[in-house]
């Protein structure tokens, strides 16, 4: 059952909406005012499915009786039941908050099934309406269209904006952090060369100067042997006292500043053997750093 309030400050009005609705067996007029103030009080009472509504009342009128009852009872829909069929007026109450819209010289019938179709929550206006309020719709659906547009536009480029604002934040923090991590381990990274290096330079050095060490004891020892067996070669020779033959001891000086200048030679080359061998070292390492880095 679809439970009707009718608000109408002309009495005939709702006697014949009364008479026109009593012969429908799924609608009930449960009350009849002829104000909006009395036709929001009943409401709030009884809480109708649909309040049919004319504009023209004395205290509040209609537009904003619709209004009110929109916001305070949601749940019950609104019919305007108006002789205006102005372009204005259906706009107005349409939105004010309206459910549909009929005119007073509708049909018993017509009025019982938009009634109908608005408590099922569907939209409806009268015949002949729809042509009137077409244009300003058309015209305010362009408008509006434009103006999303527009809306819509500005809204996009502020997002992308924003967008492009957050990545170049994000780019920039995370470019600093891929510096920061790079810079640090290619410092971790040389400091553990260049110790590496060190260690591996003072290691090669000490074995150079090792080598070079037992050279050094091979040759003297060397040359010691040598001296020895010259010596006994001319002590086997009877030649004990060296001081009675000149010619002797001018033979053995020879001897041993030959001896002498061949072991400084030798010393002499070993020292500039191993100077180069360092600069070359060093050298080798110096290009190693320069291509790593």
């Amino acid at each position: 059952m679809i439970r009707v309030l009718v608000a109408d400050d002309q009495n005939l009005i709702r006697q014949a909406l009364q008479i026109y609705l009593e012969n429908e067996g799924d609608i009930q007029v449960i009350v009849s005012v002829d104000s909006g103030i009395r036709a929001i009080e009943e409401i709030e009472k009884h809480h109708p499915d649909v309040a049919v509504i004319d504009l023209e009342m004395p205290g509040i009128d209609g537009l904003t009786t619709i209004k009110i009852i929109r916001q305070r009872f949601p749940q019950t829909k609104v019919l305007v039941l108006s002789s205006h069929d102005s372009q204005d007026c259906v706009n107005q109450a349409l939105q004010a908050g309206a459910n549909g819209y009929m005119l007073k010289n509708s049909s018993a019938e017509e009025l019982a099934t938009v009634i109908r179709s608005v408590a099922q929550g569907y939209f409806q206006l009268a015949p002949g309406l729809y042509e009137k309020i077409s244009k300003n719709l058309n015209s305010s659906s362009t408008e509006d269209i434009g103006y999303l547009e527009q809306d819509l536009t500005e809204k996009i480029e502020d997002i992308q904006a924003e967008f492009n604002q957050i990545v170049d934040s994000e780019n920039k923090k995370l470019r600093e952090e891929i510096v920061s991590k790079i810079d640090a381990e290619t410092s971790k990274i040389r400091n553990e060369m260049l110790l590496d290096i060190d260690v591996n330079l003072n290691d090669i050095k000490a074995e150079v100067e090792q080598g070079l060490r037992v050279f050094q004891q091979k040759v003297f020892q060397q040359m010691q042997d040598e001296w020895n067996s010259f010596r006994g070669h001319i002590e086997s020779q009877g030649l004990s006292s060296l001081n009675n033959s000149l010619q002797e001891q001018k033979m053995i000086r020879v001897q041993l500043m030959q001896l002498r200048e061949s072991y400084q030679q030798l010393e002499n080359k070993l020292g500039t053997l191993y100077k180069v061998f360092l600069i070359s070292l060093l050298a080798i390492i110096v290009m190693f750093l320069i291509i790593s880095f």
